[in-house]
């Protein structure tokens, strides 16, 4: 039982010496692929070892000879300079693209602390970077004074800065731009006509209050409120009625009846032309406008009892005919 199994281990060990066997033969040829590839680096570093050794001694041997011609061309503010170190190129760029935002004084210190951090840049170069980052107003002050160099530069636009005629001048532009649009106008607007707003009558809801809701069938409307038949009158109402009213009948036990509806109200009383005395009735007058008791003197006057209808049953007796 021992024996077999130091057999069947004997068998898995030689089987993994095989295993290893392959891997390190997999690695020795690994490492002379990258024995190769090492030689071949080594190579292409040598070649860069020697452009860069041609190149350091053909610009220490060309230094002298393109330096005239470099710093002439710094004089541009536009081109990038070559001459300046890396640290310092973007020092050299800020103070190449500096533009003058408020004061002159405080543009002028912040020219100068970043000129004097950076080296290499020639006067007129500076100069010219100067008047570039200028307001057009100062670049309009150093054309008309024509100055020589970066410090007449700074002189010609601090007098200017200190003058009277520039303070009032910027004075007045920061009133202006401080000053609102509608203060610039010189008219003002007509006021709007004040039309009160009616608000819209509260409509019932039907999801808080569905008892509210009436239909619209049952509304009453304003057309059948004014067609409706007037009420009845009563006793006080007819009796008023008919003193405004005065009915032609003589009768006291007739009941007072309403007037008969007529075409015009200028028209001539329809009744007998002549009046019991046999005298001729004059025409044109309206029986509510003339009384007839009035002035009779020769007859004294007979005097009725207090009751309403008393005067218009006295004042229409006498136009009372026979059947």
């Amino acid at each position: 039982m021992m024996v077999k199994e130091c057999e069947d281990r004997i068998t898995q060990l030689e089987g993994s010496l095989g295993d290893i066997h392959g891997e390190v033969s997999a690695i020795k040829a690994g490492c002379e692929s990258m024995s190769s590839r090492l030689g071949v680096l080594e190579t292409h570093m040598t070649s860069i070892a020697q452009i860069l050794s041609r190149i350091e001694a053909n610009s220490s041997s060309g230094h002298g000879q393109t330096s005239g011609t470099k710093s002439s061309s710094l004089d541009s503010p536009q081109v990038n300079h070559p001459l300046l170190d890396l640290e310092a190129k973007s020092l050299g760029k800020r103070l190449l693209c500096i533009q003058q935002t408020g004061e002159i004084a405080e543009y002028i210190n912040e020219f100068e602390e970043l000129s004097t951090q950076v080296t290499g840049i020639s006067e007129a170069t500076l100069t010219n970077a100067f008047y570039n980052d200028l307001k057009p107003t100062m670049k309009e002050v150093i054309e008309m004074k024509d100055p020589q160099g970066l410090t007449n530069h700074k002189a010609a636009v601090m007098k200017m800065q200190s003058s009277g005629f520039f303070q009032t001048a910027l004075s007045s532009v920061r009133v202006l731009s401080r000053t609102p649009a509608d203060q610039e106008r010189t008219y003002r607007d007509r006021p709007a006509h004040n039309i009160r707003a009616i608000p819209p009558s509260p409509r019932p809801s039907s999801r808080t209050d569905p008892g509210s809701n009436v239909p619209r069938s049952s509304r009453s409307c304003l057309a059948t409120t004014s067609r409706a038949r007037p009420r009845p009158r009563t006793g006080k109402q007819c009796l008023a009625a008919v003193r405004h009213n005065p009915c032609p009948t003589a009768d006291p036990s007739v009941r007072p009846g309403r007037l008969r509806p007529t075409s015009g109200q200028n028209l001539w009383p329809i009744h007998p032309s002549a009046d019991h005395d046999g005298r001729t009735k004059t025409l044109g007058v309206p029986i509510a406008d003339h009384d007839p008791i009035a002035g009779r003197s020769s007859r004294p006057t007979v005097r009725t009892s207090d009751r309403p209808e008393a005067r218009f049953e006295a004042r229409f007796t006498r136009f009372h005919g026979p059947a």
